[in-house]
């Protein structure tokens, strides 16, 4: 799959500066701007759905999928899917 993206232009491999035997995987600037485009569609999905909810309907829906996420992927080390809104930039907060 590697291969693929690089060969299209979406991933660019560099070795490691510090250790050579490493080759760390980057996305490019066509890759860069595809995820830019993609988090500005998700956040204006988000804001028009969120803006069918008061905060308090809003508390409660992210409190049941926070629920059902932990019954379906207990023990989850790393929670790949789990919701974190965006700040100004379109960058995931922390």
């Amino acid at each position: 799959m590697l291969q693929r993206m690089e060969r299209d232009g979406w991933i660019e491999r560099r070795r490691d500066e510090t250790d050579q035997r490493l080759v760390r995987v980057f996305a490019s600037e066509k890759g860069k701007l595809v995820r830019s485009e993609a988090r500005r569609a998700f956040r204006e999905i988000e804001e028009e759905l969120n803006s069918i909810f008061t905060e308090t309907e809003q508390a409660t829906l992210k409190a049941l999928l926070t629920k059902l996420y932990t019954h379906c992927a207990p023990g989850d080390p790393l929670p790949r899917h789990f919701w974190r809104p965006f700040d100004k930039q379109g960058e995931e907060s922390e």
